[in-house]
């Protein structure tokens, strides 16, 4: 074979390596999304903490929320639970009917302090964009022979309210880091919790949360093809919520959020 055929040869294989290897990138950068066209996604991280506001996870006394032990000898699990639920007055009373829900219900694992949901249909409509309510709530798993799952009352775990959020094509929307505060236990490592007194309906049985959260919108601006998100906000648990932000969206990949927020109030990935 000449000089100049082998020549071509080669070009010719780098070409398409190249072809290749750009096809590969946009296969792998749309996979990271996993959305369409109108989806986008919703991100939410939550750190839990004893009655005295000492950290249990992360970074504190345990690696996870799995496998706590009640004062009755009952293993179970604390998870996150997420709703996505259309904005109306009677999806904000009932968010549990399946009729409200924008996408199936997650619960994210306990040994995890971040979960994302993926595939969000976009919250504009012909109307506008009256964006969603999104309802993050601790849920009390137990163990073989412990009965079924239940978000406690807010006398056991407090949590935030439901939060108003819109949810934009191919960007991220960030619910910020969601406090739980285990009011029934002032130990390091809950073992004393009374999960019968934690159940719905128990005596001393109130809401989960203060009010809606319809402030501070935070839309992380990460397009479908970078897959970088980012988390931005803390909360603290102070008895009331207030909202005082604004809202900053960009379409440069990134996102500031220049409010603040202090909340009272909540697939396995």
């Amino acid at each position: 074979m000449s000089r100049v055929l082998r020549s071509r040869v080669a070009s010719f294989a780098q070409g398409w390596a190249g072809l290749a290897m750009i096809g590969l990138v946009v296969v792998a950068s749309t996979g990271v999304t996993g959305c369409g066209a109108d989806e986008g996604l919703v991100e939410v991280y939550w750190q839990v903490e004893n009655a005295e506001l000492k950290r249990i996870y992360p970074l504190g006394t345990r690696s996870h929320t799995c496998d706590f032990t009640s004062a009755g000898g009952v293993h179970f699990d604390l998870q996150t639970q997420l709703t996505i639920a259309e904005n109306s007055d009677a999806c904000a009373r009932g968010w549990d009917d399946p009729d409200c829900r924008v996408v199936e219900q997650l619960q994210f694992d306990c040994r995890r302090p971040r979960g994302i949901a993926t595939s969000v249909p976009s919250s504009a409509n012909s109307d506008g964009d009256p964006a969603y309510l999104m309802f993050v709530e601790p849920l009390f798993r137990p163990q073989a022979g412990g009965g079924e799952a239940f978000v406690p009352v807010g006398a056991c775990v407090t949590g935030p309210g439901p939060r108003v959020r819109r949810v934009l094509p191919g960007r991220v929307t960030d619910l910020e880091v969601i406090q739980f505060v285990i009011l029934a236990s002032k130990e390091r490592d809950p073992s004393d919790i009374d999960l019968d007194l934690c159940r719905p309906g128990a005596a001393g049985d109130g809401e989960t949360g203060t009010e809606t959260d319809s402030g501070s919108e935070t839309d992380s601006g990460s397009e479908s093809d970078s897959g970088s998100e980012t988390d931005s906000g803390s909360e603290s648990d102070s008895g009331s919520e207030t909202d005082s932000g604004t809202e900053t969206e960009t379409d440069s990949g990134s996102e500031t959020d220049s409010g603040s927020e202090s909340d009272s109030g909540s697939e396995t990935g």
